[in-house]
């Protein structure tokens, strides 16, 4: 049944304005950063190529950070939307499993984000051919850096993201609580960005970083020029053992979620926890 579920959402989600309106917005942010220096999203190119491997790859990851504001829209706000509408009542009534309900929902919510992302790709794309480029600053184009990017980042990350605000939502069923939970969750990690930029213990400092951003900067921060042209660095040390942890606690919240989310029919004065 969690098919069926899957099914109504994606098409519920894919046929949102906000969705394609956020896409847009992000996919013209990439497009302007790979083409001027005015537009930067984090940090500046610098001297190597507009579209080197390199700069891909921290683009993606870095718009996989700012993300976390539209993946409460959609997957979390999926989890709510039935009570909001009132429509609950109808929905758990039904012989559904709530497995397959959190299931098919999570997973319409994913990919309904990463099409963004795939906008966000074009953007990226179509930035360096731009005739006020300089022709020289662009070196050949190639997929690998995007296919990287989103196993790497993009696709680990909403899924860590997404994991923790479903949580979120289907214990608190608040989006005012969702979105205290998402503000409370960046400035943590801001703030053990902070204690461990100048720390002694690399692992430590890389292994604190739900995104993996700190992973591939420490990873690539002695590549010259040609290097970050050239290729990106092996999914290797920091960035396999951050994207191993993460992943595993993405895993670990949604099996929580699965464990702790009671379909509660309105009006009742069931408790928040419980069994199914």
């Amino acid at each position: 049944m969690w098919f069926e579920f899957f099914k109504f959402d994606l098409r519920y989600q894919l046929r949102q304005p906000l969705l394609w309106v956020t896409a847009l917005v992000l996919g013209a942010m990439a497009f302007g950063a790979s083409t001027s220096d005015s537009i930067q999203i984090g940090g500046a190119i610098g001297n190597v190529n507009r579209n080197a491997p390199v700069v891909i790859a921290q683009m993606l990851g870095t718009f996989s950070v700012i993300s976390m504001f539209i993946v409460t829209i959609f997957i979390a706000g999926a989890v709510l939307r039935d009570t909001e509408i009132g429509i609950s009542d109808m929905i758990f009534a039904t012989p559904m499993r709530k497995h397959d309900y959190l299931i098919g929902r999570f997973l319409a919510g994913l990919l309904a984000c990463l099409a963004i992302f795939v906008l966000i790709s074009v953007g990226l794309m179509l930035g360096p051919l731009m005739p006020w480029v300089d022709a020289t600053r662009v070196g050949p184009f190639s997929l690998q850096p995007y296919l990287w990017g989103f196993a790497v980042f993009v696709i680990p990350n909403l899924l860590f993201i997404g994991a923790l605000l479903l949580l979120l939502a289907a214990t608190t069923r608040s989006m005012m609580l969702v979105y205290v939970g998402v503000l409370a969750f960046f400035v943590l990690w801001g703030v053990a960005g902070a204690f461990t930029r100048d720390i002694s213990n690399e692992w430590l400092a890389v292994l604190l970083d739900p995104f993996g951003i700190r992973a591939f900067g420490r990873t690539t921060r002695y590549f010259s020029a040609a290097e970050s042209n050239a290729g990106l660095p092996a999914f290797t040390n920091f960035i396999l053992a951050n994207r191993l942890l993460w992943s595993t606690v993405a895993l670990i919240f949604f099996g929580a979620t699965l464990k702790l989310f009671t379909p509660q029919r309105a009006g009742t004065a069931k408790r928040l926890f419980g069994k199914a």
